[in-house]
């Protein structure tokens, strides 16, 4: 890392990305201990497993600013993947977590000079196409679908805005993730990643539902996205995180997937018939995301390889 210290702090760090990232990060054995600041609800939803097992600590939410100011000498980077958990349809929720709190630990990262790493989102291009290397400008003039989308616009554009101050952070860097899956999420139910949803129903022998289409020129579940396994995204953060690089980058699998496909990759794994039901989509649903543009990634050193759709399906 650009900066002493020894202790990478992870916000949101047993969510499914965060966790996957503080996983990669404390596996990676560089000299770094992970720290999670998180919740980790009941028990027997099982977020706990997802923490890393060389964990240095776990803090509080509400003790993070605070155990930040305490100990920043020994703080070597902020990683920020905290996202607004269950309240996605609260918009007043989505920009206290996705705005709000990355400026206040921008403020921390400006005044100790420490880097500041976020999660952001594909869903800032809103009907794309991807564009990591957009400039504050360019950032301004795009136009988020959702306010998941918007909230993480708007501290990609703040932290755009202000990377070349004299008192701005040594590192910023924001990740816009793409869709995400993985193990650590059959707690959630109906709030699970489509994946994992469409493999649990198609082993129950039950119909995945799917949204029906409002554009005429797209099928009823032809919506596509950019899905990747947690721990592909996780170590790519990881890696990313490593070389000290700023500014914004995609980390997807690079290729759009319908949701049909997932649907036919889903039931490839179980070995069995996979069936669709449609429904009307939310308000709020992002029916159109791009995929991820992986050229800042390998200009930065790093390689972007993931496992296939089939493979991380398998692997669940």
């Amino acid at each position: 890392m650009p900066v002493t210290g020894h202790r990478i702090v992870v916000v949101g760090g047993a969510g499914l990305i965060g966790s996957a990232v503080a996983r990669a990060l404390a596996d990676a054995d560089h000299g770094l201990d992970v720290v999670v600041c998180d919740r980790l609800g009941p028990a027997q939803d099982g977020k706990w497993r997802a923490l890393p097992a060389r964990l240095d600590d776990l803090w509080q939410p509400d003790e993070l600013l605070a155990r930040l100011e305490a100990s920043w000498r020994s703080v070597a980077a902020v990683v920020v993947m905290a996202d607004a958990g269950a309240a996605q349809a609260d918009a007043d929720a989505l920009f206290a977590s996705l705005f709000h709190l990355r400026r206040r630990l921008h403020d921390f990262a400006s005044a100790r000079q420490r880097p500041l790493v976020w999660a952001s989102s594909l869903q800032v291009y809103g009907a794309g196409p991807a564009q990591p290397d957009a400039g504050a400008e360019a950032l301004a003039a795009l136009q988020p679908l959702t306010a998941f989308g918007r909230a993480c616009l708007a501290f990609d554009l703040f932290a755009a805005r202000h990377r070349q101050a004299a008192d701005a952070p040594p590192v910023l860097a924001g990740l816009r993730f793409g869709s995400v899956y993985g193990a650590h999420e059959q707690h959630k139910g109906a709030a699970a990643s489509l994946p994992v949803r469409a493999l649990a129903a198609v082993r129950a022998g039950e119909p995945v539902a799917l949204w029906r289409s409002t554009d005429p020129a797209v099928v009823d579940g032809g919506h596509t996205r950019d899905w990747i396994h947690a721990d592909d995204a996780g170590a790519l953060a990881a890696s990313l995180i490593r070389t000290g690089a700023g500014g914004f980058f995609d980390i997807g699998s690079g290729s759009a997937v319908s949701a049909h496909d997932v649907v036919r990759a889903a039931a490839r794994a179980a070995g069995r018939e996979g069936r669709m039901v449609f429904a009307e989509p939310p308000p709020e649903a992002a029916l159109v995301v791009p995929a991820a543009d992986l050229t800042a990634l390998r200009a930065a050193g790093v390689d972007p390889l993931a496992r296939s759709l089939d493979e991380g399906l398998a692997a669940l």
